[in-house]
């Protein structure tokens, strides 16, 4: 798994195509107005960020909203409980610590999401 400066995000690998792609949704989803509540909107994107100074863990947010770290599991299941298509889209970034990214990708699993892409 590798990061991709185009998208900010880990995945297996990236083409200027796929990467065009990313770009392309990123700005379609900025323009769009209304609600991005993670339970009524079809794409669902976990965001890493930068910890608070003297915290143990990376903010998270889910599209908009900023989950606990010690929450995100709860939040994830609550999401995906009753999705048929149970994806989730990862953004990190660019010196987000790695293991963070992997315990995010755990926690997403565990709590029922069946992939995790860019």
């Amino acid at each position: 798994m590798t990061f991709c400066g185009a998208h900010h995000r880990f995945h297996a690998g990236c083409d200027r195509t796929e990467a065009r792609r990313f770009a392309d949704r990123d700005s379609t989803a900025a323009q769009v107005s209304g609600s991005l509540d993670p339970a009524t909107t079809d794409e669902i994107v976990i965001q890493i960020h930068h910890a608070k100074p003297g915290t143990d863990h990376p903010r998270v947010m889910v599209n908009e909203e900023t989950v606990d770290w010690d929450h995100l599991r709860e939040r994830l299941r609550d999401i995906f409980a009753i999705r048929v298509e149970r994806i989730a889209y990862l953004e990190a970034d660019d010196d987000i610590d790695f293991q963070d990214v992997a315990d995010v990708i755990a926690i997403a699993r565990i709590a029922g999401v069946d992939r995790v892409g860019c």
